[in-house]
């Protein structure tokens, strides 16, 4: 088991990166931002500087989407940050539930999310990738296909996952609900002919570290 930190963008710039260095230290493995760049600050800068001045933890959004920039546009990112960090981006990617609400807009469908993860890994990779009939390559890439993460919970999303994803995110902590959302996305995986270990699990518990009143829990 490992553990990761994922920061939503509210928190000052120099706090957020002193709590990044102080997961790091703690044997951290992972650090993420939020992405509704309306709701919160941009996070690929943020990404950017939080990759640069750790040393072992990888950096990615979680999650973004394939709608509210270019795929190429998002996969330069990610590429550019996997160079600056030596190999440490990775990238969750989801409809685009908040983000594109937050413009008046619905989240993609499931079918253009799965065309979503395979173009931006392929492109992160270093591969032609042929969008809206024209030809991409990121031709300074590292060559390092990005692991793409995608968060599902419905069974069209979870069977799109067990198809292309690195990594499945779940945003709840519940034992009983990851098993069985992660039993989903395992059938679509066995119906894909790929082993189980080819995907990860991530269950992100939502917590409040500080100071509480427990009268409010009970």
């Amino acid at each position: 088991m490992e553990f990761g930190v994922c920061f939503k963008g509210d928190i000052a710039p120099a706090r957020t990166l002193k709590l990044a260095q102080r997961a790091e230290e703690l044997g951290f493995t992972s650090g993420w931002i939020f992405d509704s760049h309306i709701l919160w600050r941009a996070c690929y800068p943020m990404l950017t500087y939080l990759a640069t001045n750790t040393e072992v933890m990888t950096w990615g959004p979680l999650v973004t989407n394939p709608a509210v920039r270019a795929e190429h546009v998002t996969a330069s990112a990610l590429a550019t940050i996997d160079i600056l960090s030596d190999g440490r981006a990775a990238c969750g990617i989801g409809r685009g539930d908040s983000s594109l609400r937050m413009q008046g807009k619905r989240p993609r469908k499931v079918a253009e999310l799965e065309q979503g993860v395979k173009d931006i890994r392929a492109l992160t990779a270093g591969a032609t990738v042929n969008l809206d009939g024209h030809d991409f390559e990121l031709v300074w890439s590292n060559g390092r296909p990005v692991p793409m993460w995608v968060a599902a919970y419905g069974p069209m999303a979870l069977a799109s996952a067990g198809r292309v994803a690195d990594g499945l995110v779940l945003q709840i902590a519940d034992p009983f609900l990851v098993d069985w959302f992660t039993t989903q996305m395992r059938a679509s995986m066995d119906e894909a002919g790929r082993p189980h270990s080819e995907v990860k699990i991530m269950s992100c518990a939502p917590t409040w570290v500080g100071d509480m009143d427990l009268s409010l829990i009970h």
